[in-house]
C-alpha cells in the first residue's frame, strides 16, 4: 500500500502513527483515510487535509522500474 498525504497530516501526525494506522486498518481504505483525516483534525488541522491511499492488486512482475515503464508509454 502506498500513501500520499499533504502538509497538514504530515505535520500534525507522526509518521509512526500514520504507519500503525495503515497497518491496523488496512482492510478498509476508506476507514483508514477517514481515521487519518480525523486524527489530523484533532491535532489542530484547519483546512485542506487530504489523504490518498493506493493498494496494488498484484505485484509488479516486470524487472524494469516504474519510471522506465512510464517512459516506454511515450515511445
Amino acid at each position: 500500500m502506498y500513501s500520499i498525504v499533504n502538509d497538514p497530516p504530515a505535520d500534525l501526525v507522526r509518521d509512526t502513527d500514520i504507519e500503525s494506522t495503515i497497518r491496523e486498518l488496512s482492510g478498509s481504505l476508506g476507514e483508514t483515510v477517514s481515521h487519518l483525516v480525523n486524527v489530523a483534525n484533532a491535532s489542530g488541522g484547519k483546512d485542506n487535509i487530504s489523504v490518498v491511499l493506493v493498494r496494488t492488486l498484484k505485484p509488479f512482475s516486470d524487472g524494469r522500474g516504474l519510471f522506465q515503464k512510464i517512459i516506454n508509454w511515450f515511445e
